[in-house]
């Protein structure tokens, strides 16, 4: 799986698919980093219902938030506005039902959702 992140960061996207493909069944990758460089290999190979796919096997309710940001910029690169705010409203909703702890280790994505949250509302009203 690091090998996964490594060709990913390096742009290497191909090789990413091909690792994902051998190790898509391994219970600790259904969730994990490497999943998401797969999706994400998959949108910069223009390969986007597969890439949405990836993308909706890591959602989950309270949890996995950087996942499911990735997820949102994935909509708005994709122009899906209005499915990407869902995204980010039902984080921010989540976060106030979360222990002090869950919020501290996610914060940094609970500020980033806001911001995009920000920006999609300012983008609406114009």
């Amino acid at each position: 799986m690091q090998l996964m992140i490594a060709h990913y960061e390096l742009q290497q996207y191909e090789e990413v698919v091909a690792i994902a493909k051998k190790i898509c069944k391994i219970p600790q990758f259904a969730r994990s980093k490497a999943h998401m460089a797969y999706a994400m290999s998959l949108e910069n190979l223009d390969r986007l219902d597969e890439a949405e796919n990836e993308f909706k096997a890591m959602k989950g309710r309270y949890s996995y938030f950087e996942q499911r940001y990735q997820y949102g910029l994935f909509l708005l690169r994709n122009d899906r506005e209005t499915d990407a705010l869902t995204i980010f409203s039902d984080m921010l909703n989540e976060e106030q039902h979360l222990s002090q702890m869950e919020k501290r280790s996610n914060s940094k994505w609970f500020s980033l959702a806001k911001a995009e949250v920000k920006k999609i509302s300012s983008q609406q009203k114009v």
